[in-house]
C-alpha cells in the first residue's frame, strides 16, 4: 500500500466534473498520471455564444487539479 498522499481527492475530482457538466459539457474525461490528475472536457457545448459557429479548436482545454 502506497504511503504517498493522494494528488487530488474524490471530492475535488466529483466537483470539476460537476462544473464542467453544469457548464454544458457533457462527457468529461479524467486522466489520472503520477503528477496529478487531468479533467479534460468533452465536446464543447452547441450554446456558446462566444465561439464563432464553424470555429473549432483542435484540442480541447484541459483543466489540471493538484
Amino acid at each position: 500500500m502506497s504511503t504517498r498522499p493522494a494528488t487530488a481527492t474524490q471530492a475535488e475530482i466529483a466537483r470539476a466534473i460537476r462544473a464542467l457538466v453544469a457548464a454544458g459539457f457533457t462527457h468529461p474525461r479524467v486522466v489520472y498520471t503520477r503528477e496529478g490528475v487531468v479533467i479534460e472536457p468533452g465536446p464543447p457545448p452547441s450554446h456558446r455564444i462566444d465561439m464563432p459557429v464553424g470555429d473549432t479548436e483542435d484540442e480541447p482545454e484541459k483543466v489540471l487539479i493538484f
